[in-house]
């Protein structure tokens, strides 16, 4: 199952941006309306925001450093309001 292989990845991205993002899990199967919201239809699916609104949207297995490099793209950018 691709979600167990993408979780350790997020787990690490967790500890490397500890002080810079939030990086938080939802079970879609018990969020049935954030599911229905960003049009989540498989899983792994990450979503990123910057300033409450939906910048980027991955869906299925992705590696570390490509995470790593668009979370820190949008770490390094000041607010957008």
């Amino acid at each position: 199952m691709m979600i167990c292989l993408q979780k350790p990845i997020v787990d690490e991205l967790v500890e490397k941006f500890k002080h810079q993002a939030t990086i938080a899990r939802v079970n879609i199967e018990h969020e049935k309306e954030l599911k229905a919201e960003y049009g989540i239809t498989s899983i792994p699916t990450l979503i990123l925001f910057k300033d409450g609104y939906s910048v980027e949207k991955f869906v299925g297995l992705q590696t570390e450093d490509s995470l790593f490099q668009k979370i820190k793209l949008y770490t390094s950018i000041g607010d957008t309001c």
